[in-house]
């Protein structure tokens, strides 16, 4: 990998099939001027809830499961938001120091307005 900060790892990201992902999830729950209503809401009859949307590519810290830690070990990663999970009420990130592995967890921990050094 040629640089190592966020804007780096985000500008490989941004022609992923995550983030096109995101933004549809995303815009199917916002509501616009041209429909009263928004698409999840005409598909579904429920007003949908928002409480779970978080910054695109914002650090954040993830508990993953595993049954090997020990009582003392860091139980979280370091990674990034990249996605909604399309398989259950959960969360993608991309965790660099897991070699670019994507990862899914409903246990995380958003720092939407603070950056990895």
């Amino acid at each position: 990998m040629k640089g190592t900060g966020t804007a780096s790892i985000l500008a490989q990201m941004v022609g992923d099939n995550n983030t096109l992902k995101t933004a549809v999830y995303i815009q199917n729950r916002v509501p616009c001027k041209a429909a009263p209503e928004t698409p999840y809401k005409r598909w579904t009859g429920k007003m949908p809830s928002l409480h779970h949307l978080h910054v695109w590519g914002c650090p954040a810290k993830a508990r993953l499961y595993n049954p090997e830690l020990k009582k003392l070990d860091y139980r979280t990663v370091r990674c990034y938001f990249i996605g909604y999970s399309e398989r259950s009420k959960g969360y993608r990130f991309d965790c660099p120091s897991r070699h670019m592995e994507i990862v899914e967890t409903n246990r995380a921990n958003f720092l939407d307005n603070d950056r990895f050094s």
